[in-house]
């Protein structure tokens, strides 16, 4: 799957806001279901008004959102069919959560398409498998008797169980402890391995993009500041916006080569740099 966004504008102009305030600005970018992309920018910056754009919820002023070069707001596009290839998962989306059990609200989407039982079955079951949710021990559990790490996986497990080609995740981490946030990032890397999902994730927490993304946009003001690889952040370093505070083994690792430890620029996330270490001491 293909989506292209056209030198798209949007601003808001309802009660409170100012006409020419302009949300986005001349927003163009191609990306591709193959990639993870990451997305971060200051409250305001337009993120979450760009991931609605995405998913069909807002309507450009003007420009263009195309999903496989057509056009998704041209009054024949269907939107439905858009919102099976394109997943969105909210900012706590487990206060989304309405059904009684696990299953139940996991088979709430695919119930929707009108699928078999039996097709509804194995999407359940294997959307639980995907966020490492084990059927047996989840699928009959109330929904208000799971840790708010579990309710998020459910959330998304409901999103998965649609079987979308792209799944976009707004602050993905937002209000989870460490542990969950460190299932969520093994989760989500098993996902990107099996070739099925490409990701969008829109986040301030730029050392859990650094584990899953491959690809990063910053937005300032509503428009694109940079947009690069990750294997490029240690060169565009200087370039990056204040408020965007370095991942803790990025700074590590700087901090090791002042003291002469030749950990390389590519160590990006902790594994890389505990490698690295491994690595170093293996040859002495």
């Amino acid at each position: 799957m293909l989506l292209e966004f056209d030198r798209v504008c949007f601003r808001y102009s309802g009660l409170g806001q100012v006409d020419s305030q302009n949300q986005l600005q001349e927003i163009s970018f191609r990306f591709e279901s193959h990639e993870a992309l990451g997305i971060v920018g200051q409250g305001g910056a337009g993120k979450t008004t760009l991931l609605q754009m995405i998913t069909g919820l807002e309507k450009p002023n003007s420009g263009r959102v195309c999903v496989d070069q057509q056009n998704i707001h041209q009054k024949k596009y269907p939107l439905a069919q858009l919102r099976q290839k394109i997943g969105l998962v909210f900012q706590f989306p487990e206060s989304q959560l309405f059904e009684m059990t696990v299953r139940e609200d996991v088979a709430y989407g695919p119930r929707n398409l009108g699928l078999s039982a039996d097709t509804i079955e194995q999407r359940v079951q294997a959307a639980l498998e995907q966020m490492e949710l084990p059927a047996e021990q989840f699928q009959n559990r109330d929904i208000h008797h799971l840790s708010q790490g579990e309710k998020r996986r459910v959330a998304i497990a409901g999103i998965l169980a649609m079987q979308p080609e792209v799944l976009v995740l707004d602050e993905p981490t937002a209000g989870l402890d460490p542990h969950a946030t460190r299932q969520l990032v093994a989760i989500l890397g098993k996902l990107r391995a099996s070739g099925k999902h490409g990701l969008i994730i829109v986040s301030h927490d730029m050392e859990f993009l650094t584990e899953v993304i491959d690809r990063l946009i910053v937005l300032e003001q509503g428009k694109i500041m940079m947009d690069f690889a990750l294997t490029d952040l240690p060169n565009v370093l200087d370039k990056l916006p204040s408020h965007l505070a370095l991942p803790r083994p990025m700074r590590l690792a700087q901090h090791l080569r002042k003291l002469g430890i030749a950990i390389p620029d590519s160590a990006l996330t902790r594994a890389q740099v505990l490698r690295a270490l491994t690595e170093l001491s293996t040859d002495q």
